[in-house]
């Protein structure tokens, strides 16, 4: 059994990401991220345990003109893998710890987007929850529809059958009246 190390619920987001890694500016974006840190795909390897300079441009997620912002910060390389290769280009998968914020504003900017994702994730759980719930209700409405619809034919077929049988019955008994005036 894997048991998951980390210590962060991790996000998947799209966020514009430059990074300063030896002397060197790297543009990028977020596949996913959290208040420890973030997975990048880049075309250059970046060594493990190197330190990064780190500017993330926060959307406006809230469409009000005030989310958006610069998040500074510097980071740390934990993992860079090989993906793959194009026939121009070499993809790395890069995971970067986020070690100091440079102002508390940018902690707290990051802190902010991470919670909004959050809530974003619970809403769409929670709908998807409601739509799965939906359907499942609907299915059993369908489901007995379908048995009220076969009980329903059942019960007309059991009672044309009874009366077939009456109708033999009266013959039967017909016959019999007529056997016993003899």
């Amino acid at each position: 059994m894997i048991t998951e190390k980390r210590r962060e619920h991790r996000f998947h987001a799209q966020v514009p990401i430059r990074i300063i890694y030896q002397k060197k500016e790297i543009n990028s974006t977020t596949e996913n991220i959290s208040r420890l840190g973030t997975y990048i795909l880049v075309r250059q390897p970046l060594e493990a345990g190197s330190s990064v300079d780190i500017v993330l441009d926060i959307p406006d997620y809230l469409k009000n003109g005030l989310s958006s912002g610069q998040v500074h910060c510097k980071g740390s390389v934990f993992r860079c893998n090989y993906l793959h290769k194009t026939e121009e280009t070499t993809y790395y998968g890069v995971g970067i710890f986020f070690t100091v914020f440079l102002e508390d504003t940018d902690r707290q900017r990051l802190s902010d987007f991470i919670d909004y994702l959050a809530q974003q994730e619970d809403k769409e759980i929670r709908e998807g929850l409601l739509r799965r719930k939906e359907k499942q209700l609907q299915l059993q409405e369908q489901s007995s529809e379908s048995k009220d619809k076969k009980q329903d034919t059942f019960q007309k077929e059991t009672l044309r059958l009874l009366y077939l049988i009456l109708e033999q019955l009266h013959d039967i008994q017909k016959i019999l009246r007529t056997k016993q005036t003899q």
